[in-house]
């Protein structure tokens, strides 16, 4: 971060208009916060398997945690691994473990889809995700759940291409959604259009 934050500075003394446009967004901008966190890949469910450059929509929940009942949440994600992995579920999530900047103990859980419709595929596949887990597992997630989590926050996030930044070998693994081609007529519109001469009286 120390590293990021040296080289962002080089980039303002160099590009004055870099730093103007910053600036211009952080009026624009209600409040923001940088959370610093670290991946746990033993409480993801096919973490390897995301490509970021297909997702469409991201969802992530955040769970807040009473002080002492990390490790209650870190058994609770490993038992619905284990479920979804028993019936085959194609819905992968990465665990984050909040360092810093958030009232600890404190996780995110990023699940990529696609399509929002996965959603959908997720709560269709419930019944299958509760046989899985079997009823003492069902009845251990939820008591982990009323005495371990402080407050829990799930919201969904569109991922906009004309907005975004990626390189070109990330654009690559979907190339017709980060880099579509101009519509057919748009050469023909009238931004395109010389403007006309304006008529005299």
């Amino acid at each position: 971060m120390e590293k990021a934050g040296a080289e962002w500075g080089r980039i303002y003394t160099g590009h004055s208009e870099v730093a103007r446009l910053q600036e211009e967004i952080r009026a624009l901008v209600l409040n923001e916060r940088t959370v610093i966190a670290l991946r746990r890949d033993d409480v993801g469910y096919r973490a390897s398997s995301i490509d970021l450059s297909k997702v469409r929509v991201m969802r992530v929940l955040e769970v807040r945690l009473y002080p002492g009942h990390e490790n209650d949440f870190v058994e609770a994600f490993k038992t619905l691994a284990a479920a979804y992995e028993k019936v085959n579920l194609d819905a992968p999530w990465v665990v984050y473990q909040v360092n810093a900047e958030m009232p600890s103990p404190a996780f995110l859980v990023f699940v990529p889809m696609s399509a929002l419709r996965q959603n959908d595929d997720l709560l269709a596949r419930r019944k299958d995700l509760l046989d899985a887990q079997g009823e003492a597992g069902v009845e251990g997630m939820q008591q982990i759940a009323r005495e371990s989590y402080a407050s829990t926050e799930s919201n969904l996030y569109a991922i906009s291409p004309e907005t975004s930044h990626v390189t070109n070998e990330f654009a690559a693994g979907d190339p017709e959604f980060w880099s579509p081609k101009p519509v057919a007529g748009n050469a023909n519109s009238s931004a395109n259009k010389p403007a006309g001469r304006k008529k005299q009286n």
